[in-house]
């Protein structure tokens, strides 16, 4: 959980920065679907053999979900789940396993894309940061190693957005 706090705890000093009336912005409020995503990750990491979180251990963090609009959407894509999680560890050199005693540093990009979660759940009036919130801002960095991957399947920002938009009441009803 120290990821998740590190991460709410930036992008809040990140927001303050930017609106100067504080009283209107809170804190990021991730679902519990987010903060599963997020430990998934690390785990994924780990079982990977790298030290740290980037934006391929944060769609395998999705991806072991299972569950969410951003998983639902991918579906929708005609994404077989399977093989983009094979793609990633292809990817993605499995190393030995290691064991960490001491908190895992985000990537650039995973901080990047974790950073803009709370505008993109803004922008589309959600208080709360949702597993598409999450693609999403990890599709906005076309060279983040997530959306490269990602662009193998055909997926990127706009294709995820549009689909989302197309299929925004099959998700209210979710």
């Amino acid at each position: 959980m120290k990821i998740l706090k590190s991460v709410t705890n930036s992008i809040t000093n990140i927001i303050k920065n930017i609106v100067p009336n504080r009283k209107r912005i809170s804190k990021p409020n991730f679902s519990p679907q987010v903060k599963n995503v997020i430990q998934n990750s690390r785990a994924e990491a780990l079982r990977l053999g790298v030290d740290y979180i980037g934006t391929e251990h944060l769609l395998l963090g999705l991806i072991k979900l299972d569950e969410g609009t951003a998983i639902m959407i991918l579906k929708k894509l005609s994404i077989d789940i399977g093989s983009l999680k094979s793609v990633i560890e292809e990817v993605t050199e499995i190393r030995e396993s290691i064991i960490l005693t001491r908190n895992m540093p985000l990537t650039k990009e995973a901080e990047k894309a974790l950073k803009a979660t709370y505008w993109e759940a803004k922008k589309l009036e959600n208080d709360c940061v949702e597993t598409e919130h999450l693609l999403v801002s990890i599709l906005k960095d076309k060279d983040a190693t997530a959306s490269l991957i990602l662009a193998r399947f055909n997926v990127n920002y706009e294709t995820f957005k549009a689909t989302f938009q197309k299929n925004k009441s099959d998700v209210s009803a979710k």
